[in-house]
């Protein structure tokens, strides 16, 4: 550093702005030195290296403050609350960063730091030894109960609620079956836990002889902050309805699996095929209709992939006979890659099923490609 334009000071401190404001001074460095120490030789430094403040360092020069000692004594004498008080958190919260304490807590003496209690990570964890091995699925149905309440009474009593249990089944020769079971929203009663254990557990044939069930919980909230409303009409109902659905979407997606429930978006596009994106169905889907579906008429639901329709003399027939009633609406797009231009049409099928189906201008060709409700 020596051989550059740069200053180098050396501060030694149990704080980092401690160790700031004593860089300052020249204090040797023996290895030795404790909090108590630190703060000594933080007391005697003047209240004109607090640079960060200069209207509180006026302030403190006109009560007759001239050192860091004074702000201390007034500390002891009448709690941290009145420097607060009288001049701003932040200027307080740097005295406390300097000298390490803790100012939301009430201190035996000023230098003192609090102690740090440990908190154990709470978790529910029971299980039923059985008597007699298990060997059919339903016979697990009153123990899973059992153990769904005991966890309901666990969660209660702390306000507590879980999004996530896992089941254990084990046999004399410890070998272990593991089921996993999700809610989309935290749960603090028994009841959809349950209906989704069984849900699982009734699609499979249990893997050996059952000796014991083990219910676990690792992961828990707090419900303290969870708002509601108090109402007294009708918005009552509306809100059961929710839960009755999220409840419905819960049991569907365990037995169907994540990747078959799924919301329908808008999006802005000419071409009807792209005018639409699936998304999971806890995300926010774009009810905004495109102006396309605002000028023509469109059908709600579009088949995966268009289908052939075929063609007969002058006749068009795609599981019966077809009748045209509207149309045609040209699109036109895609030009710069593959251009596609059709025509499409509102038909209508023998039984009065109403179809999109559409011309291929480029192959000569129609298709199917959507289904009115």
């Amino acid at each position: 550093m020596q051989t550059t334009t740069y200053l180098c000071e050396i501060g030694f401190a149990h704080t980092a702005k401690g160790a700031w404001l004593l860089s300052f001074q020249t204090h040797d460095i023996t290895g030795t030195e404790t909090k108590e120490i630190f703060c000594e030789r933080l007391k005697i430094l003047p209240i004109q290296l607090l640079h960060d403040f200069p209207k509180v360092v006026d302030a403190l020069k006109k009560t007759g403050f001239k050192t860091l000692a004074d702000i201390t004594r007034q500390i002891d004498a009448q709690k941290i609350s009145s420097i607060k008080k009288r001049f701003g958190p932040v200027f307080t919260q740097a005295i406390c960063d300097t000298f390490a304490i803790e100012q939301d807590l009430q201190q035996s003496a000023l230098f003192d730091k609090p102690l740090i209690t440990y908190k154990p990570t709470e978790f529910f964890f029971e299980y039923i030894q059985f008597d007699y091995p298990i060997r059919q699925s339903d016979q697990l149905h009153h123990p899973i109960e059992y153990l769904l309440k005991n966890l309901t009474q666990y969660l209660r009593k702390r306000q507590q609620a879980c999004q996530h249990i896992e089941w254990k089944l084990s046999d004399i020769y410890r070998n272990e079956f593991f089921l996993s079971v999700k809610s989309d929203t935290p749960e603090s009663h028994w009841k959809l836990l349950y209906d989704l254990s069984l849900i699982q557990l009734d699609n499979r044939e249990l893997p050996f002889e059952v000796d014991s069930l083990t219910l676990s919980c690792w992961h828990v909230q707090s419900i303290q902050n969870k708002n509601q409303l108090l109402a007294f009409d009708n918005n009552r109902q509306s809100r059961t309805g929710a839960r009755s659905f999220a409840i419905t979407l819960a049991k569907l997606r365990a037995r169907l699996g994540d990747a078959a429930i799924f919301k329908i978006s808008y999006r802005d596009a000419l071409l009807p095929e792209i005018s639409n994106v699936t998304l999971p169905i806890n995300e926010n889907a774009n009810q905004q209709l495109p102006d396309i579906h605002k000028k023509s008429i469109r059908p709600s639901w579009l088949l995966t992939q268009p289908e052939l329709i075929e063609q007969r003399k002058q006749s068009l027939y795609w599981r019966g006979q077809l009748k045209l009633l509207a149309g045609p609406e040209r699109i036109r797009n895609n030009w710069w890659d593959t251009p596609i231009a059709r025509d499409y049409f509102v038909a209508q099928r023998h039984d009065n099923v109403r179809l999109w189906i559409f011309l291929d201008l480029h192959k000569k060709t129609w298709y199917v490609h959507g289904i009115f409700g």
